[in-house]
C-alpha cells in the first residue's frame, strides 16, 4: 500500500507544482468510470448465477458504490485511499511548502 500511496502522492505533487488543481474533476472522472463498470458487470454477474454475492444488501451496494468497501471487485481496493489523498493533497502540499519555506 505504501508504494501506491507514494507514487500517487508524487504524481499529485507534480500536478500541484505545475498549477493543476483539478482534483475534484480528477476524482469525478475516476468514479464515473468505476460506476459504469459496476453498473455493467454487477448485473452480468447476477445473471450468470452469482445471486448470493451480487448485488447483496443495500449496505453492500452503498459501500461498493462509494468504495468504502470493495467486495464486488477487490482489485479496486486503492480507490478510497486514493480519493482521500486526492481530496487532501492541496492542503498537505501547502503545509509542506510552508514548512520548507520556514526551514530554508
Amino acid at each position: 500500500m505504501y508504494a501506491f500511496t507514494f507514487l500517487s502522492g508524487y504524481g499529485l505533487y507534480i500536478s500541484y507544482y505545475r498549477g493543476r488543481k483539478n482534483n475534484i474533476q480528477r476524482l469525478w472522472r475516476l468514479y464515473l468510470k468505476y460506476w459504469v463498470s459496476l453498473f455493467l458487470f454487477v448485473p452480468i454477474a447476477y445473471s450468470l448465477g452469482q445471486r448470493h454475492v451480487y448485488p447483496g444488501s443495500w449496505l453492500d451496494i452503498l459501500e461498493n458504490v462509494t468504495s468504502l468497501r470493495t467486495s464486488y471487485n477487490g482489485t479496486i481496493w486503492f480507490l478510497f485511499p486514493y480519493s482521500c489523498l486526492t481530496l487532501l493533497s492541496s492542503k498537505i502540499f501547502k503545509w509542506v511548502d510552508i514548512i520548507y519555506e520556514e526551514d530554508g
